[in-house]
């Protein structure tokens, strides 16, 4: 019947039914969190179940359940109690992988873990002479680091085995770096030589060491001037090296030095006493030259010098240049510088110059030339 009170009814029967409706569509929270999936049983949560964790569904809620630590989970795994399967072991070896330099196995208290090598720590697979090296990085990884100790060794001597930041390099040694046959050319080769510096005849002809010859242009071997002098090459011009006099062509060596004269003399135009067996040579008290200044005697002969040693000292020597260089050996070396005569034996022979020293300057000077 449509009465007023039978629509009240069913009004109120309607809304009881939305209001069951609505409590049974989801689960509602009043914390202001974030509701949980709802589910009528396990298989309605998200996820799936294994032997460490199961879902779980609780008045309408999601969950989980952990299986107790140790349950196992699978051949040498157990589970830890947190939901995860882990490996079970008793020694190292149970644990899965295999052991490296840089890393290895461990098991303590039944559960699998790893120790790492010490970072730097070498291996024992390494390349030599590649500028690197192989070893550890501290956590478990083989690396390779700059190594510039490990140096690119290639056999030659006349190259350079360098590392630079871990690259290797043979740039070539320097010329005339010494090598086992002689010296290296600057290119990476061994030779003989690269010039006359590097040989001890001065010359240097096709990367190898030549012979002394007197035809060369140098001074080497037993000769006392470039090509000249010593017993196989003709004597030195003026200007030349010498050791004797002999070495000269003037025959006159002063100071090692070949002489065109000497103090204005030459054994061509000195005055010829090798007849006698003494000379003498005088000079005044108050004059400024010797008399006569140059003379040639035989060896042994005696030459006898008059005059005020005081007011002329003699002294060994010839003034070259404007400049009187005393004489290191001969008869008049040590000064004569007292007295009003002294003698002297030409015991061998040479060419003796001589000059006083405080008069030198004006021409006082002369030399005494002794021959066989």
């Amino acid at each position: 019947m449509d009465t007023p009170k039978g629509r009240s009814i069913r009004a109120w029967a309607a809304l009881a039914a939305l209001g069951v409706a609505a409590g049974m569509g989801a689960a509602t929270s009043c914390g202001g969190g974030s509701p949980s999936p709802e589910c009528r049983a396990p298989s309605d949560c998200p996820g799936a179940d294994t032997a460490c964790a199961s879902r779980t569904c609780a008045a309408g809620a999601c969950g989980s359940s952990n299986a107790s630590a140790g349950t196992p989970c699978g051949s040498g795994f157990a589970c830890d109690g947190n939901g995860a399967c882990a490996a079970t072991c008793s020694v190292p070896a149970d644990c899965p992988g295999v052991d490296t330099e840089c890393s290895t196995r461990t098991c303590a208290g039944g559960a699998c873990g790893a120790a790492s090598a010490a970072a730097g720590t070498p291996l024992s697979s390494q390349v030599a002479g590649d500028c690197r090296r192989n070893q550890c990085d501290g956590s478990g990884n083989a690396v390779s680091a700059a190594d510039d100790s490990d140096v690119p060794a290639d056999g030659n001597p006349c190259t350079q085995d360098l590392c630079a930041a871990g690259s290797p390099s043979n740039p070539p040694s320097a010329a005339h770096a010494p090598c086992p046959a002689g010296v290296c050319d600057g290119g990476g080769a061994c030779v003989g030589c690269v010039d006359g510096a590097d040989c001890a005849s001065a010359v240097c002809s096709g990367q190898a060491c030549q012979a002394p010859t007197c035809v060369d242009g140098v001074k080497n071997g037993p000769e006392t001037g470039a090509d000249c002098g010593g017993p196989a090459c003709p004597a030195c011009p003026a200007g030349q090296g010498c050791a004797a006099d002999a070495d000269c062509a003037a025959g006159m060596c002063f100071a090692a030095i070949c002489r065109a004269d000497l103090n204005g003399c030459t054994p061509a135009g000195a005055t010829d006493l090798t007849g006698s067996a003494s000379a003498a040579v005088t000079f005044p008290g108050a004059g400024f030259a010797y008399s006569p200044r140059c003379i040639k005697v035989r060896v042994g002969a005696e030459v006898a010098f008059s005059g005020d040693f005081a007011f002329h000292p003699l002294q060994g020597g010839a003034v070259v240049g404007g400049t009187p260089v005393a004489a290191s050996t001969g008869p008049f070396a040590t000064p004569t510088s007292t007295g009003t005569t002294a003698t002297f034996a030409m015991s061998a022979a040479g060419s003796y110059p001589y000059y006083c020293t405080l008069h030198a300057a004006l021409g006082m000077a002369g030399a005494v030339f002794a021959v066989p």
